[in-house]
């Protein structure tokens, strides 16, 4: 992957940023993206330097799968950005894999405000705090504020969603029964 901004000088503070965190991250970047290809069952295209994380002014971090990039906000600390890294690094691999699964799928679902995209979020926390991902970047990841607390039948989606991921077979099965468990319990979503 490459960080880039686009009219940085040399000498701007993104642009030192930017480079300071491109060092931090190579550290990481192929032991990351191969363990998020192993655990999605899929393995990123040839070049994972087609995916562009653009150090920003915006600190909501967007992501645009078409167009494969997304945003770092350049106010994060070199942990938080390795954090937005991972988390949307996560959503490129895990809809690639989900396209396998569910080949008619719209992309415009893997956004807000649709259920595919609400799974994806509540599982993100799930499958980066697996031991695979905590070798190489030991980290606390949570999930949105907005689907932490939710219960169905007393009971937090996350963790029910958690038993899914352990009892899995592979991958594929986990995505099938973790998309049939969300579609159940829709109404509880916000």
């Amino acid at each position: 992957m490459l960080f880039k901004n686009y009219q940085l000088k040399k000498e701007s503070e993104l642009f030192k940023i930017q480079n300071k965190f491109q060092k931090e991250w190579e550290k990481i970047e192929p032991k990351i993206m191969l363990s998020l290809s192993e655990i999605n069952e899929t393995f990123w295209f040839t070049n994972p330097k087609e995916i562009i994380a653009l150090v920003s002014l915006n600190p909501i971090c967007p992501r645009d799968i078409k167009n494969k990039n997304f945003n770092v906000f350049y106010k994060q600390s070199i942990e938080e950005m390795k954090d937005t890294c991972i988390h949307e690094l996560l959503h490129f691999i895990y809809f690639k894999k989900w396209k396998e699964v569910f080949p008619h799928s719209k992309e415009k679902e893997f956004d807000n405000p649709y259920l595919v995209w609400k799974l994806s979020e509540i599982v993100i926390p799930i499958i980066l705090n697996e031991k695979r991902i905590q070798k190489i970047f030991e980290h606390k990841f949570k999930g949105y504020n907005e689907f932490e607390q939710i219960k169905i039948k007393g009971k937090l989606i996350r963790d029910s969603l958690q038993e899914l991921y352990e009892d899995k077979e592979n991958f594929e099965d986990f995505l099938k029964k973790s998309y049939a468990f969300i579609k159940k319990h829709k109404s509880a979503l916000p």
